[in-house]
């Protein structure tokens, strides 16, 4: 089964997958970039895309199944 088959399908995740993958590659995915410093709302897509998948990876490696 594929990542965005796991979380539900759709072009959308398929897309925030492919875009999480080229930041993690490209070393994009700093501590900065998981936080907002300015308290500004909404402050980017990228941050949500990280704590996105971030959740489902605790979610499927929990030990309380």
């Amino acid at each position: 089964m594929s990542p965005a088959s796991e979380m539900g399908g759709g072009s959308t995740v398929g897309y925030a997958l492919a875009e999480l993958i080229e930041m993690a590659n490209g070393g994009l995915i700093t501590p900065e970039l998981t936080y907002n410093s300015t308290l500004e709302f909404p402050y980017g897509e990228k941050s949500y895309l990280i704590g996105g998948f971030f959740q489902k990876f605790l979610a499927d490696s929990s030990w309380d199944r």
